[in-house]
């Protein structure tokens, strides 16, 4: 799959591109841009997504499952001012739903790579392990 098919999705989700149509160069441009500034947003927030600063529309698309989902129905809602639209409630509850899934995902994956050993106690020598318990 490639950022065309990404762009062309999320313009069909919200009206603007007929089915078997791909979008225009500007209307491509627009989206790449705001796909870039959503996931800029989201790693301020500490949600990473791996979308390239310099993404062209001829790209593969790097993203895939959740990050394709999330990065799909967020572009949706995020053009929709710049075509006089306003986003059909599923599609802000898809986007929403996606986020927070993804959200999790990134919380789960965080936890299992962080260190399960509490630091030693003031005025003890013994570490307790969150793990064993011990």
């Amino acid at each position: 799959m490639n950022n065309s098919t990404l762009v062309n999705d999320a313009l069909r989700l919200i009206g603007v591109l007929p089915e078997g149509q791909n979008a225009s160069a500007e209307d491509a441009e627009l989206a790449l841009r705001i796909a870039t500034e959503l996931t800029d947003e989201w790693s301020d927030d500490g949600l990473i997504v791996p979308w390239p600063l310099n993404a062209s529309i001829g790209d593969d698309c790097p993203l895939s499952g959740t990050e394709l989902t999330c990065v799909k129905y967020g572009l949706a809602v995020r053009l929709c001012p710049n075509y006089e639209r306003e986003p059909s409630p599923s599609i802000v509850a898809f986007a929403a739903s996606a986020y927070q899934r993804l959200l999790r995902m990134q919380l789960a994956r965080d936890i299992a790579t962080s260190d399960p050993i509490l630091p030693i106690a003031e005025g003890s020598s013994r570490r307790w392990n969150i793990l064993t318990d011990e």
